[in-house]
């Protein structure tokens, strides 16, 4: 069987009827079969493995960029940047959670530990202003001059805790998202492997 070469000078079999291609004239003739047998619940447990361990991996991820971008101070920060915490309790109560069954993750401030604050901050909004009974038996009683003094709550914040808050929008886990997302794809480079 002649060999040829292509317009790049690789050698080309051009068939025959010894078999094997080019590799079976260089070698001597041989042939080869191969047989491909897949299990598909294999690999489809795999996959769901794969995707659970990527999942965990990107949510913990993101949370590390949302907790470290919450600042510790007394004073609010401004409008527009992640809010700023005293304790860390706000950074504390970023956290997130592998849903296996529905194959998604979640990321974000827990209600138990934080309330309805993280809603508030993340897109702005409005809430009641929250008063003990106490010091609201008082006010109506005796007026907002005397129970300042007592409670040794200043009078305009007594005023403010009576009405409506507003909280300015300080997102906090959108632009953690933003920042992670070019990276997220590569959680699940390799994440589905034989076993």
């Amino acid at each position: 069987m002649p060999s040829m070469r292509d317009e790049r000078g690789r050698f080309v079999s051009g068939g025959g009827s010894s078999g094997g291609g080019f590799f079976g004239s260089l070698f001597g003739g041989f042939s080869a079969r191969a047989k491909v047998v897949t299990n598909p619940k294999k690999v489809i447990d795999a996959e769901k493995r794969g995707t659970i361990w990527s999942l965990g991996r990107a949510g913990s991820y993101i949370m590390g960029i949302a907790r470290k971008s919450i600042g510790t101070s007394p004073l609010p920060s401004d409008p527009g940047n992640p809010p700023h915490t005293r304790k860390g309790v706000i950074r504390h109560a970023i956290q997130f959670d592998v849903e296996k069954e529905q194959g998604r993750v979640v990321i974000g401030p827990v209600a138990s530990e934080f309330g309805a604050l993280g809603q508030l901050h993340e897109f702005g909004g409005t809430r009641k202003g929250k008063l003990g009974k106490g010091a609201r038996t008082l006010l109506s009683r005796y007026g907002s001059e005397f129970t300042a003094k007592v409670t040794g709550i200043s009078e305009k914040d007594l005023l403010a805790r009576l009405g409506t808050l507003r909280y300015p929008k300080r997102a906090f886990m959108g632009p953690a998202l933003a920042i992670s997302r070019e990276r997220l794809p590569k959680f699940w480079a390799q994440s589905v492997r034989g076993g």
